[in-house]
């Protein structure tokens, strides 16, 4: 999120430092899974086969994840502007 962006004063480090620890909260609330498997479109197992959303839209991990970063880096010098 903050692209080639680096900490240019003491606010930025803490910006950064809070949007990590963020970061780490969301993925320990998935399970620690990286966000893996959010977005799974559908399961075959043998002849059984189910779908579920799979509609390209990001997952509850992605927009949890991007939100919370955001949140902790609007005002510094770190959020990239190509995020939008």
């Amino acid at each position: 999120m903050i692209g080639y962006n680096e900490p240019q004063d003491k606010e930025d480090e803490e910006a950064y430092i809070r949007a990590v620890c963020a970061a780490v909260e969301v993925d320990q609330a998935y399970g620690a899974s990286g966000g893996i498997g959010e977005a799974v479109a559908s399961v075959t197992l043998g002849k059984f086969s189910a779908s579920i959303g799979g509609d390209g839209a990001s997952s509850l991990y992605e927009t949890d994840m991007r939100r919370v970063v955001h949140r902790e880096l609007v005002g510094s010098s770190l959020l990239y502007q190509g995020l939008r």
